[in-house]
């Protein structure tokens, strides 16, 4: 059995053919044209639809399961806005808390007025594609626990209300467009894209750390107890009665790329994140100017030390509570595909580190929100030990 997974991305959207092994089929990236644009959300569809083509699959999967990333706010007619604008200058945040939606809702409102009036329903990412292909809206909950972050059930705000709360793995309509390729295809629902990561890297029992490095990075510790120190957002597992801890570093990916683009810059020629990271960390000729090359090891040492600090603020936090503690930490999302990166985080943090067969776990997540909900598997952990492979530990292979 094979499901089709997809997660929209803030640039590009990813798709993958899962089987109930784990084994991915095929994989392909859309990038997006409109991204950062208030109409971001209007391209979504189209992505999808190419990124079926592209994956070409010999036999039509049993199900779609999608995620995304949040809190992205859409309106019905596709007006975005997106989950990384800065709506500061707009909204008192603290009148609003805990919810993370609340004041982005606030801001469409103030932004987009004739949008909010003419929309029938607002929604987050991956809600918004999933009622493109079924023609239903709801509103994905993580997990019961997460209403103080979204709204109360059934309360209007600002003068309309939100569509019904739906878990993780719920069937919530078939693909509805006539002639498209995957018609009648049941549509389940995913998560919110961290979510999402958390379930493909089987981050749902006690001391398992994953570690999503991409442009910001986000290492996040399962703990039995809820962890409440400074630095330390904590908010619950999908797995009841657990809890997902997390160090929230804010711009590592992003630092790397400014200095990557600075090499090039220099160096006149173009550079890979790859050729950065061995110049910085072994000898190599990639970068000749000695100041951006001590500009680069400060950058490298600064951000192996916010990582470490991480690990240990969780483990320490961890061990005051009497939790479990990491033994191994997974790295997922773009920069677990640099093999010499993720072994001096090995070095640095003294955990194992191990990297996912499918770097893009939020595809692996989807897969095992589908594949519990057609009923192969009784929970999303059991569903997580199935499918998501690991590859080998990284110490000893450079």
């Amino acid at each position: 059995m094979t499901v089709l997974t997809a997660d929209i991305g803030t640039s590009s959207l990813k798709a993958a053919l899962v089987t109930e092994d784990g084994l991915v089929l095929s994989a392909c990236r859309v990038p997006f044209i409109l991204y950062g644009t208030d109409h971001a959300a209007t391209e979504w569809l189209p992505a999808f639809n190419n990124a079926v083509k592209m994956l070409n699959a010999s036999q039509k999967p049993e199900a779609v399961c999608i995620s995304g990333n949040g809190p992205t706010v859409v309106g019905s007619g596709g007006t975005t806005l997106l989950w990384n604008r800065d709506i500061s200058s707009l909204i008192n945040k603290d009148d609003f808390t805990p919810s993370l939606f609340l004041p982005r809702i606030q801001a469409f409102k103030i932004l987009y007025p004739k949008e909010w009036e003419n929309s029938d329903f607002i929604l987050s990412g991956p809600e918004y594609l999933i009622y493109e292909l079924t023609g239903k809206a709801v509103t994905i909950l993580p997990e019961e626990r997460y209403k103080s972050a979204y709204w109360k059930e059934g309360e209007k705000f600002f003068g309309r209300g939100f569509p019904k709360f739906v878990f993780p793995g719920t069937q919530v309509g078939r693909i509805s467009i006539k002639n498209h390729q995957l018609e009648g295809l049941p549509v389940f629902s995913g998560a919110p894209d961290f979510v999402a990561a958390l379930a493909g890297t089987a981050t749902l029992k006690p001391g398992m750390l994953c570690d999503r490095a991409g442009s910001s990075e986000g290492l996040n510790l399962c703990t039995e107890k809820p962890l409440c120190a400074k630095g330390i957002r904590t908010l619950p597992s999908l797995t009841k009665n657990l809890w997902n801890a997390s160090v929230l570093l804010s711009d590592t990916g992003v630092r790397f790329e400014s200095y990557r683009k600075l090499v090039e810059r220099t160096e006149g020629k173009t550079v890979s994140h790859k050729e950065i990271v061995h110049a910085l960390l072994f000898k190599s000729d990639a970068i000749k100017d000695d100041s951006v090359l001590k500009q680069g090891r400060k950058l490298i040492e600064e951000i192996s030390i916010q990582v470490k600090e991480a690990v240990e603020l969780l483990t320490r936090e961890a061990e005051k509570e009497k939790c479990t503690l990491p033994t191994f930490m997974t790295v997922t999302g773009g920069q677990a595909s640099n093999m010499e990166w993720n072994a001096h985080k090995e070095k640095v943090t003294g955990l194992t580190v191990k990297t996912p067969s499918c770097t893009d776990a939020e595809l692996i997540g989807d897969a095992v929100f589908a594949f519990t909900g057609l009923k192969r598997f009784s929970s999303f952990a059991e569903a997580a030990d199935h499918l998501c492979r690991s590859k080998t530990k990284l110490g000893g292979t450079l």
